[in-house]
């Protein structure tokens, strides 16, 4: 357990420095209230800069999916035998009570199957003061991640894997012996960092820079060049990121009472450098049972020509909310 526990330390630690998942844990007060029986339950603060103020300054419903990304895939690491990380498959948030700026709020994360393949969980998002039920949603992962690795980090291997990680990264011998195997890259030129301006950031608004390229009345397609900090530690389009600049894109269509009530999200392919957001605006009769009345359905796409299709989207759009 104690092993374990240390590889979570590790993960969270590289994923916070590394990856898009600063934005999510630097400014929220990211903490682990309690862990037991595959539930686990996160303290977090509400960060202004993951606020919309299309309708007022309120957590932003991809901001929700993204954090409901962080706390369960940390939450299949934890429970799972060997800490798989996995890649998401599909992923929902819905909104149903808005939160804001400095709300104190706990998220728990049910971990319902983890198989050979596929990591199932459940998120609830919890008004800390009242327990009112603010937002829940779904994450699939696939959990496969071979065979080396299910060595290193099974329950009996798991230490000596941790000793040698620690021993090479901390000695200078080790340092010395990796450095002298590691092929020396050329340098490519890369997008500058944003983060170093985290403190100035008001609103989610100011993260996104997105650029409309072609329109008709039903169809709107977005250009959006993420910066570095936008990635995951693999150097690709993190999927909480994506879906900010979805979430975005279709505010930039939605009138003043309106706001992205729920978003789903299906993962398709990595994405790396320019997309393109496809939206298809038409409006969709909704069920009763649901506020919304217009869906926003579409797809984020490579620009290079071929048509690659990374996700897809689906945006049910609610008015009014309080």
């Amino acid at each position: 357990m104690k092993s374990k526990k240390l590889l979570l330390d590790y993960v969270m630690k590289l994923t916070t420095e590394k990856s898009f998942s600063y934005f999510l844990i630097q400014n929220g007060k990211f903490r682990l209230h309690n862990a037991k029986e595959n539930v686990s339950i996160f303290d977090y603060t509400v960060p202004a800069h993951l606020c919309h103020t299309h309708v007022g300054s309120n957590f932003a419903t991809s901001s929700i999916l993204a954090l409901f990304d962080e706390v369960s895939s940390y939450s299949l690491m934890m429970f799972d035998k060997t800490c798989r990380g996995g890649v998401s498959i599909q992923l929902s948030a819905e909104t149903l009570r808005n939160s804001k700026p400095k709300d104190e709020i706990a998220v728990t994360t049910k971990v319902d199957k983890i198989g050979r393949y596929l990591g199932f969980c459940s998120i609830e998002m919890h008004d800390k003061s009242s327990g009112s039920l603010l937002a829940k949603g779904k994450h699939i992962k696939f959990m496969a991640m071979g065979l080396v690795w299910d060595v290193i980090a099974s329950p009996l291997i798991l230490p000596f894997t941790l000793f040698w990680w620690q021993f090479f990264s901390s000695n200078s011998f080790g340092i010395k012996i990796a450095r002298l195997f590691s092929k020396k890259k050329p340098k490519k030129e890369i997008a500058p960092f944003l983060r170093r301006d985290l403190e100035g950031l008001t609103s989610m608004s100011n993260m996104i820079d997105l650029v409309e390229v072609k329109s008709t009345d039903d169809v709107k397609s977005i250009e959006w060049t993420p910066l570095r900090d936008y990635n995951n530690m693999l150097g690709k389009l993190h999927g909480g990121a994506a879906a900010l600049a979805i979430e975005k894109a279709c505010m930039l269509y939605l009138a003043p009472n309106e706001q992205v009530g729920a978003l789903e999200v299906i993962y398709l392919a990595p994405a790396k450098g320019k997309v393109h957001i496809v939206l298809n605006t038409e409006i969709t009769k909704s069920e009763p049972t649901v506020i919304s009345t217009q869906k926003i359905s579409g797809k984020v796409v490579s620009t290079d020509g071929r048509g690659q299709v990374f996700s897809q989207f689906t945006a049910t759009i609610a008015t009014n909310m309080q």
